[in-house]
């Protein structure tokens, strides 16, 4: 065994174990798993290239963290999205529910005139007409804001 430069020894030890933290971060088998600094060092023609070695391995598990944060990121904005597809989905479902029924509340109205029930007037038959017109605008409206979300989305 040659002298061995402290610097180096520490430098691989502190590579070591930034690798060993690393994949246990990411829940990896680490290939360099039991190994000393010593017996890496001695593996490798010299400290220097056990040195750059590890560093290369440095950058390699720096990137594939980011990707994992950048995958995890990206899986939170998908569920905002999501999340916020469905609030606009249940609010439109909402105004549409309120529109249909407007339109069940007219067409109850106008079966009792046509029964005799309740005899509307002239004014109140107006009346109906603009609020069933409203409605069915409103209707209308939410299915193709619902259409163009679900396109936007897709």
């Amino acid at each position: 065994m040659a002298e061995l430069d402290p610097k180096k020894y520490q430098q691989v030890a502190q590579l070591l174990t930034e690798i060993r933290r690393g994949y246990a971060d990411l829940k990896q088998n680490n290939p360099f798993d039991g190994q000393t600094a010593r017996e890496f060092i001695d593996s490798m023609e010299s400290a220097d290239d056990a040195v750059i070695k590890l560093v290369d391995e440095v950058s390699n598990l720096d990137q594939k963290l980011d990707n994992v944060g950048k995958n995890s990121k990206g899986f939170f904005q998908t569920l905002i999205s999501i999340n916020s597809e469905l609030k606009n989905t249940n609010e439109g479902f909402n105004v549409t529910k309120k529109a249909v029924s407007e339109i069940q509340g007219i067409a109850g109205k106008l079966k009792d005139d046509q029964q005799g029930i309740n005899r509307l007037n002239a004014k109140e038959l107006k009346q109906l007409k603009q609020k069933w017109k409203l409605s069915n605008l409103v209707m209308v409206q939410n299915a193709l804001l619902s259409v163009w979300i679900f396109s936007v989305s897709v």
